[in-house]
């Protein structure tokens, strides 16, 4: 795997642990917090409710995600529609640089991200791996295209009734949050 330049694998592994600690629940590492506004948290669920995430293989139990409520989507949805808007400011370069860095930690990761994949899809290792390696390719894909968004110039009788005495900018803009839930874990670029 591709390591940034600089950072030692013991650095990286102990990074790598902090993030997941951070992402676990305290004392058990196969149950995960929920992630809003930039943090872990605990669910404010006072019923305790998890779900379950099953080994395909031998339909065993292997980790636990919190059940959010509605409170905590509603929270989650928020912060992402207040991120979006500082995201649609954010350069083009800037967003390039960010989805490059992220397939960069991805390589250096592709290891530990290859065993979630094994254990929920039942996958093979060097398959898995692949997948990881694929998906951060894509990241850098996307990263490069995103720098050629570029707005489209329309004479303006492309309009009927309309002379050519004008032009017309066309340029895309993201309209805002969406609200996704992927159906399964599988390929990691869709999840």
């Amino acid at each position: 795997t591709t390591m940034p330049s600089g950072v030692s694998s013991t650095a990286k592994a102990e990074a790598s642990a902090s993030v997941i600690s951070r992402a676990c629940v305290p004392g058990d590492a196969k149950s995960f917090n929920l992630f809003i506004n930039g943090e872990w948290k605990s669910s404010a669920r006072t019923d305790g409710k998890t779900l379950p995430v099953m080994s395909p293989s031998d339909e065993s139990q292997i980790y636990t995600c919190q059940a959010a409520t509605q409170g905590e989507i509603d929270e989650a949805f928020n912060a992402a529609k207040a991120a979006q808007k500082l995201w649609a400011k954010t350069p083009l370069w800037k967003r390039a640089e960010l989805l490059k860095k992220t397939a960069e930690v991805m390589r250096s990761q592709a290891q530990e991200i290859a065993k979630v994949i094994q254990d929920e899809v039942a996958k093979p290792n060097k398959a898995a791996v692949s997948e990881v390696m694929r998906t951060a390719d894509l990241l850098d894909y996307t990263a490069e295209e995103g720098l050629r968004l570029n707005g489209e110039l329309l004479t303006s009788d492309s309009f009927v009734g309309e002379k050519r005495n004008r032009l017309c900018l066309v340029q895309r803009v993201p309209l805002g949050v969406v609200v996704a839930v992927p159906p399964f874990n599988y390929p990691l670029n869709l999840a």
